[in-house]
């Protein structure tokens, strides 16, 4: 995979994270909400990882670092949280921000900007060996899920 799509794709969650807050940044109540959504989203796919318990695919977990270098982290030496596989984090929280915001702001070009890197997110997941394409889908849905939900929450509380 190409190192930049690997970069992309690693810090993922992260970039899209800070877009939304971004985007959403003039109209406060959306902007904490968004915080919240992304918050909750974590405590949940902690949580159904402790449910599941499934492993990753590789004994290893690769890490990009800031500076450019890619570590291979023995998965026994991860918290535990981090140590199991399905629901694929990165996933969930790429899908979930991009559902949240294209329901929030219904805006084409923030939706396809998001929609590509929440893709090129879950490739690098699956490419890298971090997750089987089943962990990454099923952190996908749980994304895509919770964020509708999600959303019809906050509009009833706007």
């Amino acid at each position: 995979m190409d190192p930049i799509l690997s970069y992309i794709g690693y810090y993922g969650p992260y970039i899209l994270f800070l877009l939304s807050l971004l985007f959403v940044f003039p109209q406060k109540i959306l902007f904490l909400y968004t915080i919240l959504g992304f918050i909750a989203n974590q405590s949940i796919n902690s949580t159904f990882k402790h449910v599941f318990k499934q492993e990753r695919p590789s004994n290893t977990f690769v890490h990009f670092t800031p500076t450019g270098h890619v570590l291979d982290i023995p998965v026994n030496k991860m918290s535990d949280t981090d140590k199991y596989g399905i629901p694929s984090g990165h996933s969930q929280s790429v899908w979930f921000l991009t559902t949240f915001l294209y329901l929030a702001l219904k805006t084409t070009w923030i939706t396809l900007l998001f929609a590509s890197i929440a893709c090129i997110t879950s490739i690098q997941r699956v490419v890298y060996k971090n997750h089987t394409f089943t962990q990454v889908f099923v952190g996908a849905c749980f994304g895509i899920i919770f964020a509708y939900f999600y959303y019809h929450i906050f509009r009833k509380f706007t």
